[in-house]
């Protein structure tokens, strides 16, 4: 398992043919802000999960969204992501992040 975050942004790696991939980012959709993959890297990955796991109990707490892949297909992906309200699909974003994955067979 090949995990990453934050810190991982704009850089790239390798990973094994079939290994997983995990994609952890912090979020707090109270604000109406969340995290929406704009690209998924396929076919090389392919997508195998979407959760968020809250950080608190409080009223707008934070907490993080972790996405899963799959390394499937030897080749180079990007995955991109931008952190922006559904609703404002040209609107302001709170962040963006991009990760390139090269998969070796």
């Amino acid at each position: 398992m090949a995990e990453y975050g934050p810190a991982d942004d704009g850089t790239t790696h390798t990973v094994r043919l079939g290994e997983e991939i995990v994609l952890s980012l912090p979020e707090n959709p109270t604000t109406g802000y969340r995290w929406q993959l704009v690209s998924a890297g396929t076919p090389t990955l392919r997508t195998n999960g979407d959760h968020y796991e809250p950080g608190g109990t409080g009223t707008g707490a934070g907490g993080t969204r972790t996405l899963r892949f799959v390394a499937a297909e030897p080749g180079d992906a990007t995955l991109r992501l931008v952190n922006r309200r559904s609703w404002e699909a040209d609107g302001e974003e709170a962040g963006s992040f991009a990760l390139t994955l090269h998969v070796a067979s």
